[in-house]
């Protein structure tokens, strides 16, 4: 590239030495390189954004994860009451249950015991607001690795 068209692709005035255009074009074309990655990094999986879409959608609320082992997580998530079937003898009944989905991007290995404060804010490292559910039983992932529905009870 030529040193003008260096000059206007920067927005410098003539009174810019050759040395110094060199320079800011080098270091303005590793910012775009950079821009260029972190733009090819984003997501280009149509489950993943469409997931994302679904997390933020209504329905979707804002909560806060706990692992007892590392610091609180500001995350989104899923909660569903879905009734069961349960076999009894020669009988059924149904059975309401708790089930919170979560982003594997938010909580990549969720385990028994982990608690999830729903329609919870994280306001410098404090939790406000909410309603608190512990996680029991193993969370089923979905097909696509890209979320987990958990069992969960009211704490």
């Amino acid at each position: 590239m030529r040193i003008d068209d260096m000059r206007i692709a920067l927005g410098l005035g003539a009174d810019a030495t050759d040395a110094e255009i060199v320079s800011l074009y080098g270091a303005w074309e590793r910012d775009e390189s950079e821009r260029l990655a972190a733009a090819a990094a984003i997501s280009t999986d149509p489950f993943a954004v469409a997931l994302d879409a679904i997390f933020y959608a209504p329905g979707s609320a804002p909560a806060v994860y706990d692992d007892g082992d590392s610091d609180l997580r500001a995350i989104r998530v899923i909660l569903s009451q879905p009734d069961r079937t349960d076999g009894f003898g020669r009988g059924q009944y149904v059975q309401r249950s708790h089930v919170i989905s979560i982003r594997i991007s938010d909580v990549p290995k969720p385990k028994d015991g982990d608690t999830v404060i729903v329609d919870a804010s994280l306001v410098d490292g404090v939790v406000e607001g909410g309603t608190e559910y512990r996680l029991f039983g193993e969370p089923m992932g979905d097909v696509e690795g890209l979320s987990h529905d958990c069992p969960v009870e009211p704490v």
